[in-house]
């Protein structure tokens, strides 16, 4: 049995929760980071529900990763 070197393996969690600012309530907000897939993600704010996406062409935003 040979191990393949093209394996991938899923290391991080597709969500987790972060601290960062937030631009709605305006102060450091505990946040839920789920990644979409393709550099693309929602970072949601846990105290007011504002969403912000990256990795999205329409908008001009920063990519989270």
């Amino acid at each position: 049995m040979t191990d393949n070197p093209q394996t991938e393996y899923q290391t991080e969690e597709p969500q987790r929760e972060i601290t960062t600012w937030c631009g709605e309530c305006r102060g450091w907000q505990a946040h839920t980071l789920t990644k979409l897939g393709e550099g693309r993600a929602v970072l949601k704010c846990q105290h007011c529900h504002a969403e912000t996406h990256s990795g999205d062409d329409s908008q001009d935003q920063p990519r989270l990763f």
